[in-house]
């Protein structure tokens, strides 16, 4: 038995559509990240499993029980926003432990669990501080830190780390998820970085005008896309009509297939290819970006403008905007699009 289970939940407003009859489950201890662009619907649906927004039709159950309609505090599921919502006139310690005060536990034990959820998202000595006196990365473990305390069967995490900069989001969503791992807590992350949900999840759900298109391991979504729209939000796909298939590939699909620019390979002498892959394809260069560890092409092959991605490293030549190259591609890495 699935422990989070989503059935035909739909949600509008006004004329529009939010949710559109979405279902799906989750077992106990996973994380599964909501992906998708602003507006398909992952926000609402995170709203609707905490409490905060009423579904029009369908339901949420929780461990065999029935919370679609149950008040937000007697659900026992924990919520971090992209705002943080601390209070501004409370010291972390106070923030932390606000949920469990209002439950009137013992003071005892109140500073126990307290310590301890401090003690786990790393703000040691900051117990006294107010909000205004701490980092974007802080005042948003904080927030990590209040959820946890009240350890909620449930906790879902609404873009938590958009707001922050590159060096602390990859610091946080690591602690995240290691934080995930050892409590084995059953979690909800929503995003629309890909990095992110690639990187921190078990499953994602990538949603599209508040369907899931596509749900499954990052390694399926990024490797194996179901259609042109998971193909282009995930990764750098190529797109190769029916025509170049064929001719290239000796492929023959009616819809083409999409490559990833990392499989696309570069011709020169320190290369060896076996069998399967195509014959070279003449190109030119014309751009060229330098990405660190990968350098990104754009090429064109006849009338298509390609884009490939090369490890940086000594054997890459020398190559330049208006360079002739050749491209070799290896039909076992192109994806049939249904669609």
């Amino acid at each position: 038995m699935s422990y989070l289970t989503v059935s035909n939940l739909a949600k509008r407003f006004g004329d529009s559509v939010i949710l559109d009859e979405l279902s799906f489950t989750i077992e106990k201890g996973e994380f599964v990240t909501l992906l998708g662009s602003s507006g398909c619907g992952k926000s609402t649906l995170l709203r609707c499993i905490a409490g905060l927004t009423q579904p029009d039709s369908g339901y949420i159950q929780v461990d065999n029980e029935n919370i679609t309609f149950a008040p937000a505090r007697h659900r026992g599921i924990g919520m971090v926003f992209q705002s943080y919502a601390l209070f501004p006139n409370m010291t972390v310690e106070a923030n932390i432990s606000f949920g469990l005060n209002l439950r009137k536990m013992d003071k005892g034990l109140v500073q126990e669990k307290v310590g301890q959820a401090i003690a786990r998202v790393e703000l040691q000595g900051k117990e006294k501080n107010m909000p205004h006196e701490l980092s974007g990365g802080q005042r948003q473990r904080v927030a990590l830190a209040r959820a946890l305390v009240m350890e909620p069967r449930i906790l879902l995490l609404d873009e938590p780390l958009s707001a922050l900069d590159a060096r602390i989001r990859r610091h946080l969503r690591q602690q995240i998820r290691q934080l995930q791992q050892e409590l084995q807590l059953t979690t909800i992350f929503v995003t629309h970085d890909q990095e992110e949900a690639l990187t921190m999840s078990d499953r994602i759900f990538l949603m599209n005008q508040g369907r899931i298109e596509q749900s499954g391991s990052p390694e399926q979504l990024y490797a194996r896309p179901n259609s042109n729209m998971v193909a282009q939000f995930m990764g750098t796909y190529n797109f190769l009509d029916a025509g170049n298939t064929q001719r290239w590939l000796g492929l023959q699909t009616p819809n083409g297939v999409a490559i990833r620019a990392e499989a696309i390979i570069l011709d020169h002498p320190s290369l060896s290819f076996g069998k399967k892959v195509s014959q070279p394809i003449a190109s030119i260069i014309t751009e060229k970006h330098l990405l660190g560890s990968v350098v990104r092409f754009k090429v064109r092959a006849e009338n298509t403008v390609l884009t490939v991605d090369s490890l940086n490293n000594r054997f890459l030549p020398k190559l330049d905007i208006g360079s002739k190259v050749y491209l070799r591609i290896d039909p076992c890495e192109c994806v049939v699009l249904d669609n």
